[in-house]
């Protein structure tokens, strides 16, 4: 992994603490992961990547004690697609988080289907408001 600009090469353990530490600065990056070339933000190119190891990648990633990395997270999710993405989301939905219970509530309501249904009502009784009205607004684009 090198950061450009200073081009010096970072050394860490996990991929979550690569990302991170990139975040931190939002400087442009270049990253080689399992032999694939990314540019820009890591976290994001997991998600265009997609497949197997790209989401599993990012389900590590969702545990993350950074809000920030959460929730790039789940826009990175999205992008992938997939069940074991939909169902990382779904798990998610408990995130301790209001912001990311909030955009996970946006991002189910474009997924649907039955247990993303099943999230949004648990949702809909968030105690934040900004989470049980986005909820409740998904809820109703998906005709619930």
């Amino acid at each position: 992994l090198y950061k450009t600009g200073a081009l010096r090469e970072y050394r860490v353990k996990s991929f979550e603490a690569q990302a991170w530490d990139l975040g931190k600065e939002k400087l442009p990056v270049a990253v080689v992961w399992r032999g694939f070339f990314f540019s820009g933000d890591p976290i994001s190119s997991l998600g265009n990547m997609g497949g197997k190891s790209a989401v599993e990648s990012l389900e590590r990633l969702s545990n993350s004690t950074f809000l920030d990395t959460r929730l790039e997270v789940v826009y990175a999710l999205r992008k992938a697609g997939g069940d074991k993405a939909n169902e990382i989301l779904l798990k998610m939905a408990k995130d301790p988080d209001l912001s990311v219970r909030r955009l996970i509530a946006e991002i189910l309501g474009k997924i649907g289907g039955e247990d993303a249904v099943k999230a949004l009502r648990i949702l809909a009784k968030d105690f934040s408001v900004y989470v049980m009205e986005e909820a409740k607004e998904s809820l109703g684009d998906l005709g619930e």
